[in-house]
């Protein structure tokens, strides 16, 4: 037997274990393991926070604790409840697999290893983000903010001010798009763009010239250093998922503000996809006001990263595909 898939799915992941239970229980019998005393819910915080892929920075797992049980979640999957087996041991609850952690000596979570977003790695967890002088842990976008601190993408000092409210440039939102993704900077030397040259993060906008995400403006520039409003960021995402995930998926969003039209089916991938933060909501009709034409703010730009690492967005296309009868490519 041979499956192929034509896009990324969580099936893969799924099918194998539901297979071998099937026909095949002699191998699927579950593991004979001691008794145990399940830590209580206070306990289990020790092995909270993000934890990271060691090889592929992009995959991320969120540990929490809700309603007195540990959960893990991912892009992947989404979120899934873990019972507790045994010291550090949890069977994933959606899977029927293994997850394990290593502790630190004073107690608190160091590793994780889990069998789905990369098998051949483990994934480390990150110090808790310490959040800023302007976002501390009630702000509407503590966790988004506090998060990217977690993972190294903002630096992780309380004594900071963060200015969520400040506009993005355009260098430092390809900058943070492209780390994030674990995307190294691109060594041409002949820059797509006359004014990178001696610009600090000309090397990874270089890179998302080469991979189709950005384009050069009118004048035949990139001018990074000029604020980057909120469809443009759309776009830039758009151009690297709409291969995979066609507009059509998205022609259903109902938009509640003056989008321009080259930014239409960006904004509706956007908007289909969660990459918005909390200020952005849907009217009694369902439509969103995405703000197309505003600045996007830098409390705004944590919340799209915070998304694409956390939103299962398969599942969400997933569900797109199945309401309005459309199939994949």
């Amino acid at each position: 037997m041979f499956i192929a898939y034509n896009q990324r799915s969580a099936l893969r992941e799924l099918f194998y274990p539901a297979f071998i239970q099937t026909f095949f229980p002699q191998y699927a019998a579950p593991a004979k393991l001691d008794a145990s005393q399940p830590l209580s819910a206070e306990a289990l915080e020790a092995f909270t926070g993000y934890y990271a892929d060691l090889r592929l920075k992009s995959l991320v797992s969120t540990v929490a604790v809700q309603e007195g049980a540990l959960t893990i979640s991912d892009a992947l999957l989404g979120i899934r409840q873990l019972r507790q087996v045994d010291d550090n041991l949890f069977i994933d609850e959606l899977t029927r697999k293994f997850t394990g952690f290593e502790l630190t000596p004073g107690g608190q979570g160091a590793y994780l290893k889990e069998p789905y977003l990369n098998p051949y790695s483990y994934e480390k967890k990150g110090p808790d983000g310490a959040g800023y002088a302007d976002v501390t842990a009630s702000h509407p976008y503590a966790a988004p903010v506090m998060m990217l601190q977690s993972l190294g993408y903002l630096p992780n000092d309380a004594a900071l001010s963060f200015q969520p409210e400040a506009g993005i440039i355009r260098a430092e939102y390809v900058r943070l798009m492209m780390e994030s993704s674990g995307v190294k900077e691109s060594k041409t030397v002949k820059l797509a763009f006359p004014d990178l040259q001696g610009h600090p993060d000309a090397g990874y906008i270089q890179m998302a010239v080469e991979l189709g995400m950005v384009e050069g403006t009118a004048g035949g520039d990139f001018q990074p250093d000029r604020v980057i409003s909120r469809q443009e960021a759309a776009v830039m995402v758009w151009r690297l998922l709409s291969a995979q995930y066609p507009d059509k998926l998205f022609q259903d969003v109902k938009l509640a503000d003056s989008t321009d039209k080259w930014a239409v089916p960006a904004v509706k991938m956007a908007v289909a996809l969660g990459l918005y933060g909390p200020d952005i909501k849907a009217d009694a009709k369902g439509a969103v006001d995405f703000k197309s034409r505003e600045a996007l703010s830098k409390k705004e730009n944590a919340a799209i990263l915070y998304a694409l690492f956390t939103n299962p967005i398969d599942q969400i296309v997933a569900g797109l595909m199945e309401k309005s009868g459309k199939t994949g490519n």
